[in-house]
């Protein structure tokens, strides 16, 4: 079986080429396009093909079309439903075979489809047994004011149902999750034989099912997903729909169990005064040790103070697991021996990303979830002898992976889960008589910064890291510059999409310039069929430029991007003064590459030292395994 590692912007997909998805083919002669995708399961592997039912199952579009540009991408699961986009996920409530399948579509009106087999084990008797409940429970609910339940429903917090003789009502967001079997639906009441609610109260008084003292509306989730483009964007979506990559930082102890005290401002948090040594953040993905084979030795940890390992994973319930048990136990393992010889560089572990921030808002959604989430994090956290918690939830105000849960007051719950975390990071404190630090990763674009409550969290983190990148991308209608400073005066993006906006608007709302950290890309994007014009930037093109890293597509680094240049004179360096970064561009190839090199990178750090920030994040090591944009970072911010 051939696998690859697929890196997207912190997307970490095992790709099993032999049995599930397959490896890129050349567009048909017929059509001009070719259509192909990539299946990973829950623990990042699907395995010839098996899944359990009610495991999620992610799939994402691996296409090409020689024409311009791909324009729609539609998956059918072979029970009813169907979904769009890039990237897409699905959990099969019933166990049988199903021919999943992609078609897509270009700008031409060519399509190409293609489709796997996928097998989903299940016990059939309790199906079956399941089945004749639901019937049962169709005829029941046809007498009452609730609907019956039905599995491939999408419930939210609020939401009532009829099941087998009885109302439900759901926690929060569920799917397929059935009444009787999950801890998503709370059993309000049976009803009689004729369909109606039995009168009596258990304890003389009505029932509100409000798990969190709040009321619960009913509706869909309050605000539309509007998907903008923040600064964080996704390469896994062709619908306009972006995502960050956003990190999260870690909270320090408050110092009462008689060990020194740190620097801490006035809300019990860690700061970093004037002269001492700012952050220097670097994450480090599960998912390195496969085809990169980028181990966790291979970590120059003496040139960062923080490293923040991606990522964990969140269950409805809030219980943090592995995202990848496999990887994560080796390397944790690793990263714990690693820690002992360097004990001034603190290792956080990192919970959610982009694909793994389906639950967020269930875990946040109660005071028992939060509590259930502060636990399990901090006991991961202490098994491996880290030094804090770092949470990427994408996003807390909406826009994130579609099948995200979300909630209207999940920026509030945002807030309480930090506080639930610091809580227990500082009771850990007080037992280990050590300082544990709580940050958060957090999207650039100043607008969606405006939707949180940024005093609340300043008051429980002890950093926040923007992230300053993905402006542009392969999902973009034209070239432009991934990781910009500032937006130049002829750049046809939002005024708001750079890194000094981002930075800016995050302070305005109320965070503390020593708390922000500027995240900085250690990746880049190719764009190939541009036109010869302004030496190919804010240009149409045709798709992704193969240029670096060979399965994601269209992304690089520096050193693919350096050694391009120095191989090939046609492929030129220019530099924009006025967003202070670099691009390559080839004539002869039509070929246009966004990305950092040492000079941007210096002119960020400084930037940051200028402005009184209080250091810089980087994804992702690996995007720097020659240490040559890290050295340029340690240089100047002294980590």
């Amino acid at each position: 079986m051939n696998t690859n590692v697929y890196m997207a912007l912190g997307v970490a997909l095992l790709l099993v080429t032999s049995s599930v998805g397959g490896a890129a083919v050349s567009p048909t002669a017929e059509s001009g396009v070719s259509a192909d995708f990539v299946v990973y399961g829950g623990d990042m592997t699907v395995s010839n093909g098996t899944v359990d039912v009610d495991e999620r199952v992610g799939f994402m579009a691996d296409t090409h079309t020689t024409n311009a540009r791909i324009t729609d991408l539609e998956w059918s699961f072979d029970d009813g439903t169907t979904s769009n986009g890039w990237w897409t996920a699905h959990r099969f409530g019933q166990p049988g075979t199903y021919n999943v399948s992609l078609t897509a579509t270009d700008n031409t009106g060519a399509t190409d489809t293609k489709a796997v087999t996928i097998t989903v084990r299940g016990d059939s008797n309790e199906t079956n047994a399941s089945d004749e409940v639901a019937a049962s429970s169709a005829e029941t609910a046809a007498d009452s004011e609730y609907p019956a339940w039905n599995e491939s429903d999408v419930y939210r917090s609020g939401d009532r149902v009829v099941w087998n003789g009885g109302i439900w009502e759901a926690q929060w967001w569920t799917q397929g999750d059935t009444p009787a079997d999950s801890r998503v639906w709370e059993h309000v009441e049976d009803l009689d034989g004729d369909g109606t609610e039995d009168q009596q109260e258990t304890d003389g008084t009505e029932s509100t099912n409000e798990t969190d003292g709040t009321e619960s509306t009913n509706e869909t989730d309050g605000t539309e997903s509007t998907n903008e483009t923040d600064g964080t964007e996704s390469t896994n979506e062709t619908d306009g729909t972006e995502s960050t990559n956003e990190t999260t930082d870690t909270a320090p102890s408050d110092g009462d169990d008689g060990t020194s005290e740190p620097n801490q401002s006035t809300d019990g948090t860690d700061t970093v005064e004037s002269g001492d040594d700012m952050r220097v953040v670097g994450y480090y993905t599960s998912w390195s040790i496969y085809d990169r084979n980028y181990q966790p030795s291979d970590v120059p940890l003496d040139k960062v103070t923080h490293l923040n390992y991606a990522f964990m994973d969140v269950q409805p319930n809030g219980t943090v697991t592995y995202g990848d048990e496999n990887a994560d136990r080796q390397n944790l393992a690793k990263f714990q021996e690693l820690k002992a010889q360097h004990p001034d560089t603190k290792m956080q572990l990192s919970i959610g990303g982009w694909s793994l921030s389906t639950h967020f808002s269930d875990a946040a959604a109660t005071q028992e979830n939060r509590e259930r989430f502060a636990e399990s994090s901090v006991k991961l956290m202490r098994q491996y002898d880290f030094d804090g918690i770092d949470i990427d939830w994408e996003f807390p105000d909406g826009g994130g992976a579609q099948g995200n849960s979300e909630r209207p007051e999940d920026p509030q719950n945002y807030v309480l889960l930090l506080q639930e975390v610091r809580e227990e990071l500082n009771e850990a404190e007080q037992q280990d008589g050590k300082e544990y630090e709580l940050s958060v990763a957090a999207a650039s674009n100043p607008q969606k910064t405006a939707q949180l409550d940024v005093p609340g969290i300043a008051e429980q983190v002890d950093y926040v890291s923007v992230m300053n990148y993905d402006y542009t991308g392969t999902w973009s209608s034209q070239t432009n510059h991934n990781s910009k400073l500032y937006s130049a005066s002829d750049d046809p993006s939002p005024d708001h999409f750079n890194g000094d906006a981002g930075m800016r608007g995050w302070a305005d709302a109320g965070m503390p310039k020593e708390k922000l950290v500027y995240g900085a890309a250690f990746f880049g994007y190719g764009f190939e069929g541009v036109p010869d014009r302004n030496n190919g930037l804010y240009q149409s093109f045709t798709g992704p430029a193969d240029v670096g890293w060979t399965v994601a597509d269209g992304a690089t680094d520096y050193r693919s991007v350096q050694e391009l240049i120095d191989n090939d004179s046609s492929y030129v360096r220019y530099w924009d003064d006025e967003a202070k970064v670099p691009y390559v561009y080839s004539a002869r190839d039509n070929v246009f590459i966004t990305y950092e090199d040492p000079e941007s990178m210096a002119i960020k750090a400084e930037y940051v030292k200028e402005n009184g920030y209080g250091g810089m994040m980087f994804w992702e090591f690996y995007g720097d395994r020659d240490e040559t944009l890290i050295d340029v970072i340690d240089q100047r911010l002294g980590a």
